[in-house]
This record gives C-alpha cells, sequence and structure tokens, in this order.
C-alpha cells in the first residue's frame, strides 16, 4: 500500500498549522507513534521554510507524503536557496535552531537538494519498534 499526501501552503504563519491538519489524513496508515514524529518533524521543516526561505509572502511551501509498506517519506520544498547543514555549536542559540538537530535525531535518513528550489527530506522506517502501524 503506498499513501500519498501533497499539499501547498502559503508562506505565512498560518503554515505550520495547516500542515499539521493535513497529517491527519494520514492517521489510518500510520501508528500513532509514527505520526506524532512525522508532526514534530513536519512542523519543524515548514517552520524553517517560512522563517528562512528567500520568497515573500505570496510564495508557497509544498508538502509531499509518500507512505510506503517499509518507508514513511516527507518533503517540504520551498523557493528558498538552499542552505548547508551543519551541526549545533555550543555558541548557538539554545531557545531556537533545533528543528535540523530534531530531524538529525528522530530521522533514519534525511538530506537538502537544490535546483531551482529547496528541498529538505527525511524517511522513517516503518519496520523500526513502536512505529510499525497497527
Amino acid at each position: 500500500m503506498i499513501t500519498d499526501l501533497k499539499i501547498r501552503l502559503d508562506n505565512g504563519p498560518q503554515a505550520v498549522s495547516a500542515a499539521r491538519l493535513a497529517l491527519d489524513a494520514l492517521e489510518p496508515h500510520v501508528s500513532s507513534a509514527q505520526l506524532d514524529d512525522l508532526r514534530l518533524l513536519v512542523s519543524e521543516l515548514v517552520t524553517n521554510s517560512v522563517r528562512h526561505a528567500a520568497g515573500g509572502s505570496d510564495d508557497e511551501v509544498r508538502l509531499e507524503v509518500a507512505v510506503g509498506e517499509d518507508v514513511l517519506r516527507a518533503e517540504v520544498v520551498d523557493s528558498g536557496p538552499g542552505f548547508e547543514a551543519t551541526p549545533r555549536g555550543t555558541e548557538d542559540d539554545i531557545g531556537s535552531g533545533w528543528g535540523l538537530y530534531l530531524v538529525e535525531t528522530l530521522a533514519d535518513r534525511w538530506g537538502v537538494e537544490t535546483d531551482h528550489v529547496t528541498c529538505v527530506w527525511f524517511e522513517l522506517d516503518r519496520t523500526n519498534g513502536s512505529r510499525v502501524a497497527a
């Protein structure tokens, strides 16, 4: 079984809550623990897109999620120029900047692709312990 979710979000403060609500459609296909991880990571990546993408408020953020038998893959795409992921340092503000740290910690794989747009993606294996759907 493969279930896909594709939505376009306005590049503004409502984007994060709209993305989280859209993920509710996956509830019948994903375990509650994995859906919690998915919501958290998508929230962090959409927040990063809204805050850091070079586009204006007329631009959009695209969220795509594919639920396969073995892997759940999410992509957040925006018009920003991209970035090079760097580990958190001791000089970083402890009150922000945890999004990519959480992605690195919770996702089984993740990356950044740039080609006229920026796509930050992550994958969660569906065969890891509590992440297996009931």
